[in-house]
């Protein structure tokens, strides 16, 4: 129900929790939640996961740094080959 108020210049942050609201609970597409434990955006995501399935949630360790970014995009290439090709 919740419709957050998005200033004109945007809000990725409230953009990002507004789309969820309104399609998290959605198959399609699936939606995935792959974070750092040590990124400054970590308590949001973890809030945020619990929105999603449990099997589409991963966190790694790591920071907001590249190192992290590529060890998740990996592990989802990995993950979702699959569904990829």
């Amino acid at each position: 129900r919740w419709v957050p108020a998005i200033l004109p210049e945007g809000d990725l942050e409230r953009e990002a929790w507004w789309w969820l609201a309104k399609y998290g609970d959605r198959d399609d597409p699936p939606v995935h939640g792959y974070f750092a434990s040590n990124d400054r955006f970590a308590s949001g995501q973890r809030q945020m996961a619990q929105a999603l399935a449990a099997g589409r949630v991963h966190e790694v360790e790591g920071g907001h740094d590249w190192a992290a970014w590529r060890a998740l995009w990996m592990e989802f290439l990995c993950i979702n080959k699959s569904a990829l090709q």
